[in-house]
């Protein structure tokens, strides 16, 4: 309790979401989705630690976390095309630049992308089966400029920042099968 509202943020910033979806035909149906965002956060104000009030209340990673971790830029686009009981879905995300403090000195990271595609198959009504991939490209995280600080610190357990918007797992598959009752 002692550390609530010691820190004051604004973020400002936009949203644009575009939506279009036709009849191809009689069974055919193609939706398309394209979004933007970009954001902006800084910190307002920072209050005096309350208990050791010469030691700071936040370090440079945590003021780093609340205002430049985040990608300031973000845009998403996805396809759904569907005929009768199967469709067929291809999505992307692309993220801009952000700072971080992982382990030693701010590192401003490279935005990436991610690409994922997916089938689904509605087998009766209220049962569907859907397989995919996720990061199909197998993109990466940019690694820490410090190899031997992330050593040290995390056995190589996170070569990267622990904020990447990607994850650091790579490329996956899944299976699920879905139920409504």
């Amino acid at each position: 309790d002692v550390y609530k509202r010691q820190v004051d943020t604004t973020t400002k910033g936009f949203e644009i979401m575009a939506r279009w979806r036709g009849d191809l035909d009689d069974r055919t149906a193609l939706s398309l989705n394209l979004g933007y965002g970009r954001f902006d956060s800084t910190l307002d104000r920072l209050r005096a630690n309350p208990v050791l009030p010469t030691l700071p209340l936040l370090n440079t990673k945590s003021i780093l976390f609340l205002t430049e971790a985040q990608p300031k830029d973000k845009i998403t686009g996805q396809a759904v095309l569907s005929r009768g009981p199967l469709s067929v879905q291809l999505s992307t995300a692309v993220f801009g630049d952000y700072v971080s403090a992982p382990l030693v000195a701010p590192q401003t990271f490279d935005g990436r992308y991610t690409v994922d595609v997916s089938a689904a198959y509605e087998v009766r009504p209220g049962l569907t089966l859907e397989g995919g991939v996720q990061n199909l490209s197998d993109v990466r995280p940019q690694e820490l400029e410090w190899p031997a600080a992330s050593l040290a610190a995390t056995g190589g357990s996170f070569p990267t920042g622990e904020e990447t918007p990607l994850g650091v797992n790579g490329r996956s598959f899944f299976i699920r099968a879905s139920a409504r009752f």
